[in-house]
């Protein structure tokens, strides 16, 4: 089986840098299971499998070890760094079609810019939720911005919001 797989640093100019994510160009279709074991050989949170349709737009399937995941920006972005840079797409206005649905994707030189889905609140967290939490995390109700409590927000795929009083309770 042939197919190229590369290491992007998305959101860094440089080399280990950024957020790391697996990309691979296989040359036939795979099947999911091979897709999870490929993911899980890259040990990156996510690696995305990069199909490029007749149409010029670009199929995008992210896997973690343990499966498929809907949405990752920043295997996206580095999706269009990579195709940009090897010659397969040129600047301009792309689309991507995931299993949250299809975004817009500008790509400008060495610049991507990806249009997610407007924030959708799923749920507030209670509070004997984000007490554990803050826990998790090391920190304490002081710590909480004031009147804020943890939400889970998706903007394609779900993500918790801790909102803190400042930078320095992350230190």
């Amino acid at each position: 089986m042939e197919m190229q797989a590369f290491v992007m640093d998305a959101f860094s100019s440089g080399v280990f840098g950024g957020n790391q994510a697996g990309v691979v160009l296989p040359q036939r279709p795979l099947e999911d299971q091979l897709m999870r074991q490929i993911a899980a050989e890259f040990k990156h949170s996510e690696t995305a499998f990069v199909t490029l349709e007749a149409d010029n737009s670009v199929k995008l399937k992210y896997f973690t070890q343990a499966g498929e995941v809907d949405l990752c920006g920043h295997a996206t972005v580095a999706s269009f760094v990579l195709l940009r840079q090897i010659g397969l797409l040129g600047d301009g206005r792309h689309t991507a079609h995931t299993r949250s649905g299809d975004l817009c994707i500008d790509v400008a030189g060495d610049t991507v810019w990806m249009d997610m889905a407007p924030p959708e609140l799923l749920r507030i967290l209670t509070q004997s939720e984000a007490v554990e939490l803050y826990d998790a995390y090391g920190l304490t109700a002081g710590d909480r911005a004031n009147g804020l409590m943890p939400e889970i927000i998706s903007t394609g795929l779900a993500d918790i919001m801790l909102p803190v009083r400042d930078h320095r309770a992350l230190m």
